[in-house]
């Protein structure tokens, strides 16, 4: 559709004995559109099969991340605001260490025009 861009990504790894840190099934989208000057995006990812260590040791919770970007132009600046894990999901990229709940960033980008 015109005003969608959308990009799909799948990946299989088999890596044999180095497993670690390598998911076997990698799923990413992204889906964007603009509402008039607002670019508005949502992206993710779900991660299965993903072991800390080599030779399949140590297996990790699968999991599925979503988030959202917002983007705003005002004169030679863009306003962003991010929400990161939307869904607040609990995973861990490595036993013990939780990776972050739901957070909120924003940031502010200096467009090259002014230049």
């Amino acid at each position: 559709v015109p005003f969608l861009s959308v990009q799909l990504s799948y990946s299989y790894l088999e890596p044999d004995g180095l497993t670690a840190l390598n998911p076997q099934n990698l799923f990413k989208y992204f889906v964007s559109t603009n509402w008039r000057k607002l670019k508005v995006t949502l992206y993710g990812k779900y991660v299965a099969n993903l072991y800390a260590e080599n030779y399949s040791t140590t297996k990790l919770d699968n999991y599925h991340i979503m988030n959202v970007s917002l983007s705003y132009p005002f004169r030679y600046l863009s306003l962003n605001f991010q929400l990161q894990n939307i869904l607040n999901k609990k995973y861990e990229v490595l036993p013990a260490y939780p990776a972050p709940g739901f957070h909120f960033m924003a940031g502010i980008t200096l467009n090259e025009e002014i230049f």
